[in-house]
């Protein structure tokens, strides 16, 4: 997952985990709070969880969605307590997101879209959480594309060679404005 974007909040002012042991409070990725609420903690962030009951260790599995203390929210599935699934949208409090396949808690795909909130638009396959292999992005105005690979801008692509990229790499049309 990308840096996130973090804001102090009412949620995270209220939100203080309490550890029953130093090793819990090192390890500890689950909590309940004194109003019943159940928290998780991924990428270093705590936030609660509305979807698919839990299993019997108390782990998410199958759909749901997270709320962070900063804004930031994931919806798409779970497994294992972790983003799995072939389409999970993760969305920054400044407007970013990511759209796209996520296995074992990291972007993992062929055609992941992520949308930056001042309007650029990326198409990349990601592997482990890593850009990975051709990419395109086009700029907010959508006057400019350049090619990425490894999600390292390489040159300015024309406009159709952009567009014809989209449809043959990604199976997409370019973005709209």
């Amino acid at each position: 997952v990308p840096d996130p974007v973090v804001s102090v909040t009412t949620a995270t002012a209220a939100f203080k985990p309490q550890p029953t042991s130093r090793i819990m409070g090192l390890f500890r990725s689950k909590a309940v709070t004194a109003d019943g609420k159940l928290w998780f903690k991924d990428n270093g962030e705590w936030g609660t969880y509305e979807g698919d009951p839990l299993d019997s260790n108390g782990d998410r599995q199958g759909n749901g969605k997270m709320t962070y203390s900063s804004g930031n929210t994931y919806e798409g599935g779970f497994v294992n307590n972790k983003y799995h699934c072939e389409k999970g949208i993760y969305k920054w409090v400044d407007g970013d997101f990511f759209d796209g396949p996520w296995r074992d808690g990291e972007r993992h795909g062929a055609v992941c879209i992520y949308r930056k909130a001042d309007g650029t638009v990326e198409y990349s396959g990601y592997v482990a959480g890593d850009a990975s292999g051709d990419g395109i992005v086009w700029s907010p105005d959508r006057q400019k594309a350049y090619k990425l690979l490894n999600g390292e801008q390489k040159g300015q692509l024309s406009l159709a060679a952009a567009e014809k990229l989209a449809k043959e790499k990604f199976n997409l049309p370019g973005p709209k404005k």
